[in-house]
C-alpha cells in the first residue's frame, strides 16, 4: 500500500512539474509583462506580486480570505484575466521563491494534499491546470519563511496577439483569418495573385504597403510582434502597356508628317479586346510622292494578356514622272521691199501640248531687219511654257530692192491726154499707165502684123 502511495506521489510530482516547466519559459520573459497595479498583496513574512502580458488584458481580483492578512494554512487571493479584443489567452504561469530558488506549486498536507496554485480558491486540493483564466494563490503551512525571509508568489497572466489576414477577389494570402502569433515571434504572409490578376492595395494595421502594388505576388514580414495586426490585400486585372509604331515598307525614312500622326502609349486592363485607332488619315503628301498607311499588325486582340505593340504599315509611291513637250513656233521666212514696214510678229503663232496657245508668250529675242536696205536678216523667237519647257526658231527676212518699170509707148491721141494731165497738174503714176500702154502695143503690132501679111497677098496674086 505504501508503495502504491509512493509510486502515486511520485506520478503528481511529475504531472506537477511538467505543468511548471512551460510556465517557467513566460515567467522568464521580463520585455513581455506589466505589473497589474492594485493586484499586489504585502504581509510581514509574504508578498504576492501580479503581472500581464503588456496590452494583452486586465486581471481583477474575484476573492480572497476573510482575513484582511495573508496568514499561513489559510490565506488566499484568487484573480481572473480578461484578454483584449484580438488577443488569445495563454493561460496563468507562476513563482514561488524562497530563498532564492523556485519552489513551484508547492503543497502541504494539511488533512490531504493542497496546492499553493489551484484552480479555485475553494479547491486547494485540485492545481491550476494551465488554461483557465482564474487562478487561486493560496499560503501553505509554512516553509520556513519568516520576517528576514519572506516567500514570495509571482503569477502571469500571459496573452498572445492575433494577426488577421485577409483576402479580396481575385488572389489569396496565406493563413487567412484570425492566427494566433507567439508575443515577440515573427510571421509572413505571402500574397498571390490569379492569373491575369495583380495586387492593386495591400494594408497593414490600415497602412498601405506601396511596394505590393502592381506586383503578382508579395511576402510580408511581421517581426516581433507584441500586439494585434491587420493584413488586407486587394486585387484588380493586371495592366498591360500598349504601344504603337510605324514601319515604313521600303528603306525610305518616314517623314515628320506621318510620325506625328502616331498614337500615344495606353494602359489596358488584362483581358480586354483591344483594337487599334483609326488614324485621323491615312495618306500623306510628301515632295516627291505620296504615303500610304496600309494598316496595323496584328489588326486586334480579343484578350490581351500581356504588353503588347501595334505595327503601322506605311507604303511609299513616287509621283509618276510627266515628259513635258516643249511647245512649238510657227513663223516661216519672209521677203519685203525696201522701204516696206515689217511687223516680226505678223503671222507668227505658238502652241504648247498642255497649255495650249501659247502666242501672246512670245518673245523676239533678235531681230536684225533693217528695210531701210536690202539685205539678208535673221529675227529669232522664244517662247516658254509653265513648266519651264522653251523652244527657240530663227527665220530669215530679205529685204530686196524695187525694180523701174519701162515708159509706155506713145499714141495718137495721148497729147491730148497728156495735155489734160497738164492741165489738172496731175501726173499718173507708174503703175497705173503701164498695163493700158502695154495693151496699146499689143494692138498696134497686131495691126501691122495683119497689114504686112495682106500685103504680101496681093503682090503674089499680081
Amino acid at each position: 500500500m505504501k508503495g502504491i502511495k509512493k509510486a502515486l506521489a511520485a506520478i503528481l510530482s511529475l504531472a506537477v512539474m511538467v505543468s511548471i516547466a512551460p510556465q517557467a519559459v513566460f515567467a522568464g520573459n521580463s520585455d513581455r509583462y506589466e505589473k497589474v497595479p492594485g493586484m499586489q498583496t504585502i504581509v510581514a513574512d509574504a508578498e504576492i506580486h501580479v503581472y500581464a502580458t503588456k496590452g494583452g488584458g486586465t486581471v481583477t481580483l474575484t476573492g480572497k480570505s476573510s482575513a484582511s492578512t495573508f496568514l499561513q494554512g489559510s490565506g488566499f487571493r484568487q484573480y481572473q484575466a480578461n484578454l483584449k479584443e484580438d488577443w488569445v489567452w495563454k493561460g496563468w504561469t507562476y513563482k514561488q521563491l524562497f530563498k532564492g530558488r523556485d519552489l513551484g506549486n508547492r503543497t502541504d498536507n494539511f488533512f490531504g494534499t493542497r496546492y499553493s496554485f489551484s484552480r479555485h480558491s475553494l479547491d486547494w486540493r485540485t492545481p491550476y491546470n494551465g488554461t483557465a483564466q482564474t487562478i487561486s494563490v493560496n499560503r501553505l503551512t509554512t516553509a520556513g519563511e519568516t520576517v528576514w525571509n519572506k516567500i514570495t508568489y509571482e503569477i502571469y497572466a500571459n496573452f498572445n496577439p492575433t494577426i488577421t489576414a485577409g483576402a479580396g477577389e481575385g488572389g489569396a494570402i496565406t493563413d487567412v483569418g484570425k492566427k494566433e502569433v507567439e508575443y515577440g515571434g515573427n510571421k509572413s504572409y505571402t500574397v498571390t495573385a490569379a492569373k491575369g490578376k495583380m495586387i492593386e492595395s495591400l494594408t497593414v494595421d490600415g497602412q498601405t504597403v506601396s511596394d505590393a502594388a502592381g506586383k503578382e505576388e508579395f511576402t510580408y514580414k511581421f517581426s516581433n510582434v507584441t500586439a494585434p495586426h491587420k493584413i488586407q490585400v486587394t486585387f484588380k486585372n493586371k495592366v498591360y502597356t500598349v504601344s504603337y509604331e510605324f514601319v515604313s515598307k521600303t528603306n525610305k525614312e518616314l517623314p515628320n508628317e506621318v510620325n506625328e500622326l502616331l498614337p500615344e502609349a495606353e494602359s489596358k486592363e488584362h483581358g480586354m479586346k483591344v483594337t487599334p485607332p483609326t488614324l485621323s488619315k491615312d495618306s500623306v503628301k510628301a515632295v516627291d510622292g505620296i504615303w500610304t498607311f496600309e494598316g496595323w499588325k496584328p489588326a486586334g486582340i480579343d484578350s490581351l494578356t500581356d504588353n503588347q505593340t501595334f505595327t503601322g504599315t506605311w507604303r511609299f509611291s513616287p509621283y509618276a514622272v510627266v515628259i513635258n513637250t516643249p511647245p512649238t513656233i510657227n513663223a516661216e521666212d519672209k521677203t519685203v521691199m525696201v522701204g516696206d514696214t515689217f511687223d516680226p510678229k505678223k503671222d507668227v503663232t505658238a502652241n504648247d501640248a498642255e497649255d495650249g496657245d501659247l502666242t501672246d508668250k512670245i518673245d523676239v529675242i533678235e531681230n536684225t531687219v533693217d528695210t531701210a536696205k536690202a539685205g539678208t536678216y535673221a529675227v529669232t523667237y522664244k517662247v516658254t511654257d509653265k513648266d519651264g519647257a522653251s523652244r527657240t526658231k530663227t527665220i530669215t527676212v530679205t529685204v530686196k530692192e524695187k525694180k523701174e518699170q519701162p515708159a509706155a509707148p506713145t499714141t495718137p491721141g495721148d497729147n491730148n491726154n497728156q495735155g489734160k494731165a497738164g492741165k489738172t497738174g496731175k501726173t499718173a503714176k507708174t503703175g497705173d499707165e503701164f498695163p493700158i500702154g502695154l495693151i496699146a502695143g499689143a494692138a498696134l503690132l497686131a495691126l501691122a502684123g495683119a497689114g504686112a501679111v495682106g500685103f504680101a497677098r496681093r503682090r503674089k496674086a499680081n
